[in-house]
Order: C-alpha cells, then sequence, then structure tokens
C-alpha cells in the first residue's frame, strides 16, 4: 500500500510539472515555459526575449497552416512565408526572419508531435 501511494505521488507530480518548453536564441537566451497543451513561442528582437503560450490548431493537420500564421505573424514578414522556408521552420522549429534579425522558436506540446507523426 505505500508503494502504490508513492507510485501514485510520483505520477501525480509529473503530470503537475507537465509543460511545453522552448530554449529562446542566445543571445539573450532563456526559456518559455507553457502549460502542456499550449504552444510555446519564442521570439528575439532586438536582443530582447517576447515569449507567448499559444493554443494550437484543433486537429494535427492543421499544423502547418497554423505554423505558416504564427511565424508570419511573429516575425514581423511583411510577405508570405515560402513552401522551402515553411519546410525548414517545421524540421528545426526556428525561423530567422533576415529583413529585420527576429528569429522565431517553437514547440508543439508533445501531444500533438505524437499525432502528426
Amino acid at each position: 500500500m505505500k508503494f502504490a501511494a508513492i507510485s501514485l505521488l510520483a505520477i501525480l507530480s509529473q503530470v503537475a510539472n507537465a509543460a511545453t518548453v522552448i530554449d529562446c536564441s542566445r543571445p539573450p537566451g532563456g526559456q518559455i515555459r507553457c502549460p502542456d497543451t499550449f504552444v510555446a513561442v519564442c521570439n528575439v528582437r532586438a536582443g530582447a526575449v517576447f515569449g507567448e503560450c499559444m493554443r494550437p490548431p484543433a486537429s494535427p493537420r492543421d499544423r502547418e497552416g497554423y505554423i505558416k500564421q504564427l511565424l508570419e505573424k511573429s516575425s514581423g514578414l511583411d510577405r508570405p512565408l515560402k513552401a522551402q522556408e515553411l519546410d525548414t521552420a517545421l524540421a528545426t522549429g526556428e525561423y530567422r526572419n533576415t529583413s529585420n534579425g527576429v528569429t522565431t522558436r517553437f514547440n508543439f506540446p508533445n501531444m500533438m508531435n505524437d499525432l502528426a507523426k
């Protein structure tokens, strides 16, 4: 019985600490931590970190369109994101807008990553 109580406590502790986390670009670095059902986003603009926790799309199939919109908006892109740029961002979890120097990193909740495979 004592073992079961300890095991339950360990499981509850893991659930309570579950989060979607993204490390921000260096410099300045840092980390954005969001509830486990949110997308963690970190923008670095002019050496400052701007983090957000955003609701993911309802379906994993919406993931690419969602990331495209997220990157266009959060990086200050003044044109549509090209297919090759989107592919690279999806593969690396990062997009760098070369026209203004903004770097955007993102991380989907584990449940969304698992469903998209």
